[in-house]
């Protein structure tokens, strides 16, 4: 929540950077929930918690280096290649 908070205050409208990191977790967390549910180990949902948290300081990341609002920014190394090689800078 705080990655589109701090997107929507940076830029005033929200954040759509559709990550690799968050289509990651997405898959990582979903899948332990389930695995969760149906009775088992809670290991992999609390390794599934870490990946999310990475995936959303990425997110942060990305929104301070970039200046301006930008979509479908894969990740924080596309960022800083779209921060270098922007003429406006």
């Amino acid at each position: 929540m705080f990655p589109i908070a701090l997107g929507y205050l940076k830029y005033g409208r929200l954040t759509s950077y559709h990550t690799y990191g968050a289509k990651l977790s997405a898959v990582v967390v979903g899948a332990s929930a389930l695995a969760l549910f149906a009775g088992g180990s809670p290991l992999p949902f609390r390794i599934a918690t870490w990946v999310l948290v990475l995936a959303e300081l990425e997110e942060i990341a990305i929104t301070t280096i970039l200046p301006e609002w930008r979509s479908n920014v894969p990740s924080v190394l596309h960022a800083r290649r779209l921060l270098r090689t922007d003429p406006r800078r």
